[in-house]
């Protein structure tokens, strides 16, 4: 239902910034299946949001593959993002049109989720007079209200009352048995003991210390191919002659790079794209096998051999 391979996010600081990149994400990979709950888990600033934006399209990877259903319902946990003007009921209502649905039916439809999420009361009311435990269980039922295969949640339960989160738990347990792969950020420990899944990301990797049997398994490391920029689909196969020289180059680029200014990264960026082409281009002949082109996400320069 979901699949992250390899997936790598950096980011760089402009020219006249003093101060090196930062990587988000090193060679993430997961595989979650139908029907399970994931609380993804780190401290501030270590890349949950990142990671959900990436999924999302948001925010553009450097390295991966993300394959996603297209059924896909995503909650910032901003409340900037409400439409304060508007009642509770038009905000979902909204939301609902957007997903192709008949006004009769979305209004039917965003009623039953505002109840479900506790708001019945509030349906007339507008978003600016509303609580911020109350926006942001409205964040929620605007997310779930087109009914998506794919749940994305940045901190739901921010800022909720016990009471609260249990609605909004119950919620998200009818959709996870409907089907729908869930995936939400939290600080909170009541949230990862009642989640299937527990991930945690530190220094840009992806730890899984809980799991239900078969419901997560991390995705096998890439043996071979060049990821691509969030599109998921075959990779190149470096299997033959170009499988030596590739890890070396990859080395390079991540690791010495990304200690440099902007400016001189890009200019020996190049210049190793230029290498590879005369290198592989040389091995090439050497071996008598064919020469594939295939840029890579978020890099200049990118090729394998191919026989």
């Amino acid at each position: 239902m979901l699949r992250v391979e390899g997936l790598s996010k950096v980011y760089r600081p402009l020219p006249w910034e003093r101060s090196s990149a930062v990587w988000a994400l090193d060679d993430v990979s997961l595989e979650l299946g139908e029907g399970q709950i994931m609380a993804l888990t780190g401290s501030n600033g270590s890349g949950k949001t990142t990671f959900l934006k990436i999924i999302v399209g948001l925010v553009s990877l450097d390295e991966g593959l993300v394959t996603k259903p297209e059924r896909l319902g995503w909650s910032s946990g901003e409340e900037r993002s409400l439409y304060w003007r508007l009642t509770a009921l038009h905000n979902v209502e909204l939301f609902a049109a957007f997903a192709g649905m008949k006004p009769s039916a979305a209004k039917a439809r965003s009623k039953q989720f505002l109840a479900e999420v506790g708001l019945s009361a509030q349906a007339k009311t507008p978003v600016r007079l509303l609580s911020s435990g109350q926006r942001q269980r409205l964040l929620v039922a605007r997310c779930l209200v087109s009914e998506p295969v794919l749940v994305l949640l940045d901190e739901p339960t921010n800022s909720l009352d016990a009471e609260s989160r249990d609605l909004v738990w119950e919620l998200l347990r009818q959709k996870a048995e409907a089907g729908a792969v869930i995936i939400l950020t939290t600080h909170r420990e009541d949230d990862t003991e009642k989640a299937d899944v527990v991930a945690t990301l530190a220094g840009g990797e992806l730890t899984v210390s809980k799991h239900l049997p078969g419901s997560v398994r991390r995705a096998p490391e890439v043996e071979s191919g060049f990821p691509t920029d969030g599109v998921a689909g075959p990779v190149a196969d470096t299997s033959r002659s170009g499988t030596l020289l590739w890890p070396l180059l990859a080395l390079l680029k991540r690791d010495v790079f990304t200690m440099l200014s902007y400016p001189l990264a890009f200019v020996l960026q190049v210049a190793m794209g230029v290498v590879e082409v005369v290198l592989l281009f040389f091995l090439a002949q050497v071996v008598g096998t064919s020469t594939y082109l295939a840029p890579f996400g978020g890099k200049y320069f990118g090729f394998a051999v191919l026989g």
